[in-house]
């Protein structure tokens, strides 16, 4: 019954003001339309009060603000829709169909597509494999992508994102600020991705969870699978710290301070000076930890041991003239130290060595260059001392009985390449510059990974814009004087420096142990 209807009943049946043609019923519609049309208004805004149903992008974004939600935090939103439209523009242009099918495939990456390339394929009909998008059924399917993207990107989807985003928002600060899940949370929320559980490495370190995207295309048999992304989270993210690179002189002792965490293993770099870089020795005196190698470094070359163990001269792998030790290491009867090793101390023992017997009479080099064990750097001041390769005479009996070289044998003298202790003044010369080198841990920093997709939306700055405004977004829920780096997530690998890989996993935190370390856009050319 329309509301002109329900006018005319309320008047006396013998009026018989329903009846077709009477003036009455003139009156009654044109009434009726003017509250119809109020009733609407007052429906449309009683809803645009609701964050649930407000119909318009401005009703949403001023309920947001209520919560200073700004329009900056929307701005990757923004982007998709824009890149979006951009790739839908040469779908459904006159290039080449090759060009086209380009630009489907980077359409089908704004949306968070799951499946291996050509992911075009799904729109397909069935029974047709990859290889038929070069004829008229790409053209089909190309077009089967373009409808559901134009309903994709409508302005209906955009609303209805911005609520779940504003939404999100909101339900993350009833919950908490400041916490691990806070920041994945607000994250992928800034991405207009929905995550997972998040899971947590042992050392606590690493947090990540498994994220999909909300923006979804439907295919010919309904709604397509959204890939599974990563986003996660590293606490106190690791850098690089070195010492400067410094001469050293044989049996010279020094120190070195650091803050950190705890201990971390060293990466060792020794650049030969002169002749004189014969058999190198490094030996952390706090430890008893040591590592050498049984060779010459040429005048400026360079010996590289990293945290594994392996060692490089020049760049070429020299692992099988190298060595390691740990055991007690004399100490400084003139300065004396309680980390300093002590006859009656359970920790006092002989050195040994990997390869097992490298310091011992008829050991041969080159080894079989399995890797050695690397000395570490602890918190505070660490003791080291350098040595070269310093030639001990050798011992015999009598004149006519076999020599005895000296143990350990890289203090045994060859004349071919001895190595004398000082010159006539007394000092002995420098003979190599050595650096450590270790992973730190950067204090009052949080470092998020998001998935690397999302760098082209603005990729003429290489997503510099897209880091921006998730920062931004992120801001809201950090601590009080925490850093929060935004980075994406990235796959290409540095020996030593594990931390993440590109791709999701059953685990996400193994995705964050894939083995590759987040570069800076302005470390690579």
């Amino acid at each position: 019954m329309s509301r002109a209807d329900v006018i005319l009943s309320r008047f006396p049946a013998h009026l018989e003001a329903g009846q077709p043609g009477k003036l009455l019923g003139v009156i009654a519609a044109a009434q009726a339309r003017d509250m119809d049309v109020a009733a609407s208004e007052m429906a449309a805004i009683r809803r645009a009060h609701r964050i649930g149903e407000a119909d318009e992008l401005t009703d949403v974004m001023r309920l947001g603000a209520l919560h200073r939600i700004t329009a900056a935090e929307m701005e990757v939103l923004a982007l998709r829709m824009t890149q979006a439209r951009a790739e839908l523009k040469v779908v459904d242009g006159t290039a080449p169909l090759p060009d086209r099918l380009a630009a489907a495939e980077r359409l089908l990456d704004t949306f968070g597509l799951g499946g291996e390339p050509p992911r075009l394929a799904a729109f397909l009909d069935d029974g047709l494999d990859a290889d038929a998008l070069d004829g008229p059924d790409g053209e089909t399917a190309l077009d089967r992508l373009s409808a559901a993207a134009h309903r994709a990107v409508r302005r209906a989807s955009r609303v209805a994102l911005t609520r779940a985003r504003v939404l999100g928002i909101c339900r993350r600060h009833a919950r908490g600020n400041g916490t691990v899940a806070a920041l994945i949370e607000g994250a992928a929320n800034a991405l207009d991705l929905d995550v997972g559980p998040i899971q947590h490495s042992v050392d606590r370190y690493l947090h990540a969870a498994v994220a999909t995207d909300r923006l979804r295309l439907t295919g010919p048999d309904g709604p397509l699978p959204a890939a599974e992304e990563v986003v996660g989270l590293i606490e106190n993210p690791p850098w690089r710290d070195q010492t400067d690179e410094t001469r050293r002189h044989h049996g010279e002792v020094f120190e070195v301070k650091r803050r950190g965490f705890g201990r971390e293993r060293l990466a060792i770099r020794i650049v030969g000076v002169d002749e004189r870089t014969h058999r190198p020795i490094i030996v952390n005196r706090d430890e008893g930890r040591g590592i050498g190698f049984m060779g010459q470094v040429p005048n400026n070359s360079v010996l590289e041991f990293n945290e594994d163990g392996r060692a490089r001269l020049d760049g070429a792998d020299a692992t099988a003239a190298a060595f390691s030790f740990r055991g007690a290491v004399f100490a400084d009867a003139e300065k004396p130290h309680d980390r300093d090793f002590r006859f009656d101390a359970g920790d006092c023992a002989f050195a040994t060595f990997e390869p097992a017997g490298a310091g011992g009479r008829g050991f041969s080099y080159p080894h079989a260059g399995h890797p050695i064990t690397a000395p570490g750097i602890g918190v505070g001041v660490t003791r080291y001392a350098a040595f070269s390769g310093l030639a001990h005479f050798a011992s015999r009996r009598d004149a006519e009985a076999t020599s005895v070289a000296v143990v350990p044998t890289v203090f045994s003298g060859t004349f071919d390449h001895t190595v004398f202790g000082g010159l006539d003044d007394g000092k002995r010369p420098d003979f190599a510059a050595i650096r450590f080198s270790w992973l730190e841990r950067r204090a009052y920093t949080v470092r998020v990974v998001i998935p690397a997709r999302f760098r082209a939306l603005d990729a003429e700055n290489d997503g510099a814009a897209v880091l921006r405004h998730v920062a931004r977004a992120l801001d809201r829920f950090r601590a009080a004087g925490i850093v929060v780096e935004v980075r994406f997530l990235d796959g290409r690998f540095v020996v030593g420096e594990a931390v993440l890989s590109d791709g999701a996993a059953v685990n996400p935190v193994a995705a964050l142990q894939g083995g590759t370390v987040l570069w800076d856009s302005s470390d690579t050319d």
